[in-house]
């Protein structure tokens, strides 16, 4: 077992809500993916961790979103960026062939890339892909109007989420929508992010220093 399965079972258990991907699927697998990446999809394929709060996908599964999302920009597109996870609200974190793991909050409509902004490319960019299953639940939740929490409300309420699914507000935010319990559905993922990726432009976001964040630019421009 390697490093990153090992880290994901111990911390969280074998997934219960699990299904193996296809020899075809794995054949598909991008093949500058980290080894751990790879076990892990030859070991569970999709799974969901932290009661449904996060959920691995298979990179084709989202490859659309990522086209839509980053268009034909230059330093992240869907070439060199390869989905393997999102949060049950709509983060969805990927693997950059050359700077590791970022992430793209189609919510808020912006993309994190620490190693990319801060000029460090690292070392083994690798190791980076343990980074989406490091975040506690609160880090991992979507917060109201009044700041509350909301997974647990819209799990209670719309039920737990099955494999391809995540919790999306209805309207959209990017299309006037509320961040509101009773604006909350339960739906597809993929279907559901691509609304998000196409009503939104996505900026680069990195830190001003102090703690603080900054537009850098937009991405695909």
């Amino acid at each position: 077992m390697d490093k990153l399965t090992e880290f994901i079972t111990s911390e969280y258990g074998s997934p219960t809500a699990y299904s193996p991907l296809s020899t075809e699927e794995l054949t598909a697998l991008p093949s500058s993916l980290p080894a751990e990446l790879s076990h892990l999809y030859r070991e569970f394929g999709r799974f969901t961790l932290q009661s449904g709060r996060l959920q691995v996908c298979h990179p084709h599964d989202l490859k659309g979103v990522l086209s839509v999302a980053l268009g034909g920009d230059r330093d992240f597109n869907e070439g060199n960026c390869h989905a393997f996870a999102y949060s049950a609200f709509g983060t969805v974190y990927f693997y950059q062939d050359i700077y590791g793991c970022g992430d793209l909050d189609l919510i808020e409509g912006q993309l994190h890339s620490a190693p990319f902004t801060s000029n460090q490319e690292p070392q083994n960019p690798g190791n980076t892909v343990f980074l989406p299953f490091l975040m506690d639940d609160d880090s991992l939740d979507y917060y109201d109007t009044e700041d509350r929490p909301l997974f647990s409300r819209a799990r209670r309420k719309l039920g737990a989420l099955d494999i391809d699914e995540c919790y999306g507000f209805v309207p959209a935010i990017s299309l006037g929508g509320e961040p509101r319990m009773e604006n909350l559905r339960k739906l597809k993922a993929r279907e559901h992010f691509s609304i998000l990726s196409q009503s939104q432009d996505i900026q680069l976001i990195g830190s001003s220093g102090y703690g603080e964040s900054a537009k850098i630019r937009r991405i695909g421009a």
